[in-house]
């Protein structure tokens, strides 16, 4: 019989922790089924690399947190990702103030010539990523995706090597963290600290597609206003945004705001679009996503007039093209907002010629004006007529405008009605709608 102690630097396999309460699944979780599916299903691609499994990983905390990258023989601890580490499975299960995480990977030989995005879902609290020790995203907030063209810092013909600190001390840190605390005790509850969403890679193409931009307002908000009271105008606003806000959800959207009247809705953030035939695929989803919603207030202003209530319209445009999403504030307050010429030209189509086509709130209570560059992308779905050539507001060059009829019912093939989610999220594209309504 032979004994003898691990060396100092041994490397400790990953296993899951004992959870302190399980569920009926938690025993079938491994490295090989660590959420496995794409991340963001409605703008999936079909090619991509899953990071997820066992990455090599050191914690820190106190007087023994690193100030440079950790050598090749500090990591001694294997974890699951993207589970926190303070779980069971993450085969952790402790909080650390400072969290390194190592992955090695090889690039498929397939995406040469491409650009190169790596994805984060949520990392809490601080991120530092370096691809090849060069450093290619910076990142603070527990709850937001983030990306990084990573194109540069790869090594071409060679393993890939990925590197990301994590800071989190919870209630020690300048962020709001809820009910997480060190000391979990009482209402208070244990953190949700390091990776713990999907991490992924992806090819894409140097020019790309970002994301879609709808806002939803109210048409005749003001008369409508002076009419009834503060509490019935609540209710009734209430009842319309509770009636929109799932179809924007079924097609993809996201409800970033309810500012007043208007509902703000984001598309593909912030993974962004790149082939013709994703773009093609969003500026269609676009499209129905604002037929629902016209379906769905006709339903609401139909009920509303038999019940003596005011009825109202809307106005819609739709462009297709690139817009920026980020962070804009002060270190006292922030706002995630997405911003890009895109956006002001869905403004200014929203608003073209108010007596154009106005809005039949028990008829057509929606006009949905789409530029060309997305009716390049919908014509052979949807039937349209061109409306005009114009110059929109504030804009120099000319644009051309055509009306969204609704959908085309081609021989063995079904359209997408409202009570369908659709395949993908419609691109960067941008929608508002109006104030005045004739009643």
């Amino acid at each position: 019989m032979m004994t003898g102690n691990a060396p100092a630097n041994a490397v400790v396999a990953w296993r899951p922790k004992a959870p302190p309460l399980s569920t009926p699944w938690t025993h079938l979780v491994g490295p090989n089924n660590a959420l496995p599916e794409y991340p963001r299903p409605q703008m999936a691609r079909t090619h991509w690399l899953n990071l997820n499994g066992v990455w090599d990983y050191t914690g820190r905390s106190g007087q023994a947190v690193l100030a440079t990258l950790p050598s090749e023989n500090e990591y001694h601890e294997r974890i699951l990702v993207p589970y926190p580490t303070e779980s069971a499975l993450s085969g952790i299960q402790r909080h650390d103030d400072q969290m390194w995480y190592r992955k090695v990977f090889e690039l498929p030989s397939t995406w040469r010539g491409q650009r190169v995005l790596l994805h984060f879902g949520a990392v809490d609290q601080i991120a530092t990523v370096w691809v090849n020790n060069q450093l290619v995203a910076h990142h603070e907030g527990g709850y937001t995706e983030f990306s990084a063209d990573i194109t540069r810092a790869l090594r071409a013909g060679s393993q890939q090597r990925l590197t990301v600190l994590v800071q989190d001390r919870n209630e020690t840190n300048p962020f709001p963290v809820g009910k997480q605390r060190n000391g979990p005790e009482g209402l208070f509850y244990t953190g949700s600290s390091g990776i713990w969403q999907t991490v992924w890679i992806e090819p894409v193409r140097a020019a790309h597609i970002d994301k879609l931009d709808i806002t939803s307002d109210l048409t005749g908000f003001t008369t409508v206003s002076e009419r009834v009271g503060p509490e019935a105008l609540m209710d009734w606003l209430n009842e319309y945004m509770g009636a929109l806000a799932p179809e924007i959800s079924r097609h993809g959207g996201v409800i970033r705001q309810y500012a007043g009247d208007s509902i703000v809705a984001i598309f593909g953030v912030p993974v962004p679009r790149h082939t013709e035939a994703e773009i093609a695929r969003d500026a269609v989803n676009a499209v129905r996503c604002a037929l629902a919603l016209e379906r769905r207030l006709l339903e609401l202003n139909q009920g509303w007039q038999a019940a003596g209530r005011p009825v109202t319209g809307m106005r819609v445009g739709i462009v297709t093209g690139e817009a920026v999403s980020g962070t804009l504030g002060s270190a006292d307050r922030w706002e995630y907002v997405v911003v890009g010429d895109t956006l002001n030209t869905a403004s200014r189509l929203e608003s073209f010629d108010k007596d154009v086509h106005p809005p039949e709130p028990l008829a057509r209570p929606c006009r949905t004006l789409i530029g060309d560059s997305t009716h390049a992308y919908v014509a052979d779905v949807f039937d349209t007529e061109r409306v005009a050539e114009a110059r929109l507001k504030g804009k120099q060059q000319l644009v051309a405008i055509y009306r969204v009829l609704g959908e085309r019912k081609l021989a063995g093939s079904q359209s997408s009605q409202a009570g369908e989610a659709p395949h993908a999220t419609p691109s960067v594209a941008g929608s508002r709608f109006p104030r005045e309504v004739p009643e």
